[in-house]
């Protein structure tokens, strides 16, 4: 496992200290009279090492300023060439010309830049190209024409190999927060070890408070933590929050134990706080995401035992930064290394991840109008209705979580920060900190996510019987309700490394968003399913994977499918292939009298959602993009309770656009049955 910790090495870091003085070449230009004696290399010197057939090389024109005279102007011609001491352009002569050489030292030619990725005062970034390694070496890299390459490893301070054939899996575990070794295993491990078992990570990023690190001064507490995370054999990115250096014992002491452990991605860095350092995620060769891992700080300094009595710590070891958010440094070192990056693989895809959010994070909820900034009486970061995604029937598909809670202790501000965060290609951030909050919502072309509270320590959000969502301290908890435990899920592409549509992983499955298996002892009978008229489900139908989708014998002769919500809401959608160049759905549905909306829960029987969204135009009772049929409604868009009734839409205005259409079930438990479903 130790191949997973690649550091840095001094050809990247050459390349990021020259990459902030790079903007010009420096010397005479591309054009000389004569040849340069001193230099005692061979005109017929070739290059030490083969350069890609696919790069290109810098040209430079003849000097316009030149004269009319018989002397003879070098003009250059073909590529650089380097025999490891020196570099230059022939002219087309067969002169030399621009000639300069390398040192062992810091590079000190002055007719060229250095290169922004081999370090050596040498060529220009269009002379390099990305391919198979030469010289029976295995694996890719990207080459630079002075015959210096550059890996993936040397890239990032570590790599994280995926299997080919599979969307590589990022787990987010938050605020474990461990402070009791007493009730380590019924509060903190066995939800960490259920979430990793059901969700099966790549990799796993925890977003800080491992350790509440003023009840661990003799840091037995940290240690069990990186033990037991250890035991899992999955690679896995701390950072620290504003806890865990509170222990007597010393972040220098921490980090040790984390860069020793083997499965451990971590180093301590030698910028503001404990612990930047980068991960890549390389699959097939090709690196795809990579992500920054930041100390946000805001740390107090250890300073006292849980006791009370007062204690200095050891020297060395009280190295924390009090003042919450990234140092200038740390900025200017992640945005450092993502410039070399990019000139190397422009679209490989960047996420930050830290403990404590900054303040744009108060602004990404605003995205829902049904946000609501009411604060509960005597609070002030409580809301008094927190939005929950998983059930709000207007959020975006890719959003998900629950906003409890306004931003506490948030840094930095907010002008311009979008701007910058697209410029240098972030896509993402990842934080904790906020523990009754596990939104990723996509604001402005960014997702920000705060991880699932992994551990019942501190103040947690649980489950009540009546099915809402409070937080509070776990002492307040209601014997009858249900902690919310467990992680997020970020799953990403493998075709480009993109964040895919993620989930919150509750232990104990709360939600009921796990189908029923049949136990070993009862195994399932052997069905005849019934051939249903219209569109085929698992081909031509699809269903949200919290629903269901059975085919039944509705009644004698009738053969329907039974559709049912087990969360809040669901969706069966129509294959968006079938669609084109149609012009009407139709088919023919029944709501039994125990839908959920006939005892008073005030929602829809069932909606229907097309898209693009324009269909106020031409469709009555349309709003937001919805089409809602309700027992109460009048007309075309009313229900009968236990009697089919048929439904059919003109698709015709779309053409070739209609992406979706979709049958939404909102009510918890809900059931509808479908039959003669077709598309004309």
């Amino acid at each position: 496992m130790q191949n997973l910790k690649k550091v840095l090495l001094t050809a990247l870091s050459l390349c990021f200290a020259a990459s902030l003085s790079l903007a010009v070449a420096c010397g005479d230009g591309g054009n000389h009279s004569g040849t340069d004696s001193e230099s005692g290399v061979s005109n017929t010197a070739s290059s030490n090492t083969a350069t890609p057939d696919d790069s290109s090389s810098d040209t430079l024109s003849p000097d316009d300023s030149s004269s009319d005279t018989a002397e003879h102007v070098c003009v250059t011609n073909g590529k650089w060439i380097s025999d490891g001491e020196g570099h230059w352009i022939d002219c087309t002569c067969g002169e030399r010309v621009q000639y300069a050489e390398h040192t062992t030292e810091a590079p000190s030619c002055t007719s060229k830049p250095v290169c922004d990725i081999c370090g050596e005062e040498y060529g220009k970034i269009s002379g390099h190209s990305y391919g198979l390694l030469s010289d029976g070496e295995a694996g890719r890299a990207y080459y630079c024409a002075c015959g210096k390459y550059v890996t993936n490893e040397e890239l990032t301070d570590f790599t994280v190999e995926i299997a080919e054939g599979k969307d590589p899996i990022v787990l987010q575990l938050s605020d474990p927060q461990f402070w009791d070794a007493t009730y380590a295993k019924e509060y903190c491990y066995d939800y960490i070890t259920e979430t990793i078992e059901a969700t099966n990570p790549d990799l796993i990023i925890v977003t800080g408070d491992l350790v509440y690190g003023k009840f661990d001064d003799n840091g037995a507490i940290f240690a069990d933590y990186i033990r037991f995370m250890e035991s899992f054999q999955i690679p896995w990115a701390p950072v620290f929050g504003n806890h865990d250096n509170e222990s007597l014992k010393g972040v220098d002491w921490q980090c040790r134990q984390l860069e020793a452990a083997e499965y451990c991605l971590f180093k301590q860095g030698d910028v503001t706080g404990n612990g930047n350092y980068s991960v890549g995620i390389v699959q097939g060769g090709k690196l795809l995401r990579v992500f920054y891992m930041m100390d946000s700080n805001g740390c107090s300094s250890p300073m006292t035992s849980n006791n009370g009595t007062t204690i200095t710590p050891e020297a060395g070891t009280n190295e924390v930064q009090k003042a919450n958010g990234l140092a200038f440094d740390q900025v200017v070192w992640y945005k450092r290394a993502i410039d070399a990056i990019h000139k190397v693989f422009p679209d490989v895809k960047i996420s930050l991840s830290y403990h404590i959010q900054q303040a744009i994070f108060g602004d990404v909820p605003t995205k829902y109008s049904e946000y609501s900034t009411t604060l509960k009486a005597g609070s002030s970061s409580e809301l008094q209705n927190p939005l929950n995604l998983n059930t709000l029937a207007t959020a975006d598909e890719t959003d998900f979580g629950y906003v409890a809670r306004l931003p506490k202790g948030a840094w930095g501000t907010k002008t311009n920060y979008i701007s910058d965060l697209k410029k240098y290609g972030i896509d993402s951030i990842f934080v904790g900190h906020e523990h009754c909050n596990s939104y990723s919502i996509v604001y402005e072309g960014i997702r920000f996510q705060y991880g699932q509270k992994s551990s019942r320590y501190d103040r947690y959000n649980w489950l009540t019987e009546d099915g809402q969502i409070v937080g509070g301290y776990g002492s307040a908890m209601p014997a009858t309700a249900t902690p919310l435990m467990g992680g997020t899920v970020i799953p990403l592409s493998q075709e480009d490394g993109a964040v895919k549509t993620g989930y919150i992983y509750y232990c104990g499955d709360p939600f009921n968003l796990i189908p029923d298996e049949p136990t070993p002892e009862e195994p399932t009978p052997e069905v005849t399913v019934p051939v249903v008229n219209g569109l085929q489900f698992g081909t031509d139908l699809t269903v949200h994977t919290a629903g269901t989708v059975e085919a039944v014998v509705y009644a004698e002769g009738i053969n329907a499918y039974k559709y049912s919500s087990k969360t809040d809401y669901n969706k069966l959608y129509i294959n968006p292939e079938l669609l084109k160049g149609k012009t009407q759905v139709s088919f023919k549905i029944l709501v039994e009298a125990e839908a959920t909306d006939a005892n008073g829960n005030g929602v829809s029987e069932f909606a229907l959602r097309i898209k693009p969204n324009d269909l106020t135009s031409y469709v009555t009772g349309t709003a937001n993009g919805y089409i809602y049929y309700n027992v109460g409604t009048e007309g075309d868009l009313g229900v009968t309770l236990n009697e089919w009734m048929t439904v059919t839409i003109d698709i015709s205005q779309f053409n070739d656009a209609c992406t979706e259409f979709s049958i939404y079930l909102f009510a918890l438990n809900n059931t509808v049955y479908l039959r003669d479903i077709s598309v004309d």
